[in-house]
């Protein structure tokens, strides 16, 4: 299954989008900050793609070309929803995110969301008995950050030992794993790592962000295209950054990532 993710900034690049489906051929298209009836012409445009619908979730967007009756709505949320595939051979439980910004939201408040999502998650795993998670989307907090590392967060590691221990135990209380590929991509994207770039003065000293993110269950990491885990920033002659690396038409970068189900 592949799969892309973009913020979008509530803007309509038709051509980019289109660029990016002739290209890639994602089996979901998913989208943050977007418009549904533009969505709905790109749809126009491109018939073999579907909307999936999202009634509980104003703030994430899902275009798709698998047959639509392959996915089931689970639970949602003002922050997310999540999915089910199943085809009757293959099965992935899929949630898409757009944590709240970080100049609106305090990091315990994102560490809130975060809980309350994994919860969400391990609740869908135990009723539908399935470990095959993914959780895409723009979690506007870096992999290093406490809503995405901390026990009492997503619990997202940044080590493949994890196939070896799917869960820790702090305190008495167990937490399920995820693992996050976006690390190996501080070393792929060494001068601009990152599909965001902003400055917090008086904070840090960073300026580009992995806030947009894949995370996996271990059962999945075997599973996992490394080599597809990518950042566009361009297709054919559509350009999404310029010659800085800054994004140019969003004030973010896709993100397209690839497991094998």
């Amino acid at each position: 299954m592949k799969v892309v993710f973009w913020n979008i900034k509530k803007l309509r690049p038709t051509s980019h989008i289109l660029a990016i489906i002739d290209a890639l051929s994602p089996d979901l298209f998913c989208f943050c900050e977007a418009e549904d009836d533009f969505l709905r012409e790109i749809l126009s445009v491109r018939g073999a793609y579907q909307k999936v619908e999202i009634p509980g979730c104003e703030r994430v967007f899902i275009l798709t070309r698998l047959r639509i009756d392959y996915i089931t709505q689970l639970r949602q949320g003002s922050n997310y929803a999540t999915l089910m595939y199943n085809d009757g051979t293959s099965r992935c439980l899929i949630c898409v995110v757009h944590l709240g910004s970080q100049q609106r939201h305090s990091v315990d408040e994102g560490r809130r969301s975060a809980e309350r999502i994994h919860q969400v998650l391990v609740e869908e795993e135990q009723r539908h008995d399935i470990c095959e998670t993914m959780i895409i989307g723009d979690f506007n907090y870096s992999p290093f950050e406490t809503p995405l590392l901390s026990f009492s967060g997503l619990c997202a590691t940044n080590s493949v030992d994890c196939v070896e221990r799917s869960f820790i135990t702090r305190d008495g209380e167990r937490k399920d794993l995820f693992y996050n590929p976006m690390w190996t991509l501080y070393d792929k994207y060494k001068r601009r790592p990152g599909t965001f770039r902003y400055r917090r003065p008086g904070i840090d000293v960073i300026m580009w962000h992995f806030i947009d993110q894949i995370l996996i269950r271990p059962c999945l990491i075997d599973r996992f295209d490394f080599d597809e885990l990518q950042i566009v920033s361009e297709i054919n002659d559509y350009k999404f950054a310029n010659a800085n690396g800054t994004p140019i038409i969003s004030d973010h970068l896709p993100l397209v990532c690839q497991v094998e189900l």
